[in-house]
């Protein structure tokens, strides 16, 4: 019998309307003040970020989508689907993963 693993962020919401839990989540717990923001060129086109974007905006969060030198305390992957090498590359900062 063989064993699989497989890649799953530190912390799971499973509830509709949990997006703006776990993005205060960033404020309140982690004290995050800079977010980047990983996304398709597809998912800005169709307007799909705004959800995250707004709710970054509402807490008061600085943050930027796509940005190579953006230094942040916290990067949220917007994305349809995620492999664990793209997880492990991310900086060793707080990570959220959204799968759109």
């Amino acid at each position: 019998m063989s064993m699989q693993s497989f890649l799953t962020p530190d912390k799971l919401y499973f509830k509709q309307g949990c997006l703006a839990v776990a993005l205060r989540e960033l404020t309140d717990v982690y004290h995050v003040q800079r977010v980047l923001v990983l996304t398709e060129e597809e998912m800005l086109r169709h307007g799909a970020l705004s959800p995250v974007t707004d709710a970054l905006y509402a807490l008061g969060l600085d943050y930027a989508v796509n940005s190579r030198s953006f230094a942040a305390d916290c990067v949220i992957l917007y994305t349809g689907s995620v492999n664990a090498a793209q997880w492990d590359a991310l900086p060793a900062v707080p990570r959220i993963l959204i799968r759109s």
